[in-house]
């Protein structure tokens, strides 16, 4: 085991015993759900530092894609809508383009806001 893996497999386990000692505490303090939540979630809290020592590529961000998922569920979830397959797939390309290709989704919001433009609604 190489010098680095040894330091880490230390401050993986120096961060699971100091989330167990907060829990404590947390329980000592009579906040039984936020003891629970962090005794249940210590081993999730260092799943990053877990990958990254087997070699595992994991992104240090993943904003964009959470803000795009968010942006999808947001429309997808409300009861009164029923998607078409070809519907969802239209919104998901408009969305992908808007948060990952702002120069073409300029021309495009152009092109969609001129007056000119009829957007057919289908109905099932």
């Amino acid at each position: 085991m190489t010098a680095i893996k040894a330091c880490s497999f230390w401050r993986i386990d120096w961060a699971l015993r100091e989330l167990r000692r907060l829990a404590r505490e947390l329980l000592d303090e009579g906040l039984t759900g936020a003891a629970k939540f962090i005794r249940n979630s210590a081993n999730y809290m260092v799943t990053f530092a877990r990958l990254a020592m087997k070699g595992v590529s994991v992104p240090y961000i993943n904003n964009l894609m959470e803000r795009l998922m968010g942006e999808v569920a947001k429309r997808v979830k409300n009861r009164w809508m029923h998607w078409s397959t070809e519907g969802l797939e239209n919104l998901l390309n408009i969305l992908l383009v808007r948060y990952c290709n702002m120069r073409l989704y300029a021309t495009l919001k152009k092109y969609y806001k001129d007056e000119n433009t009829v957007i057919m609604v289908k109905i099932m």
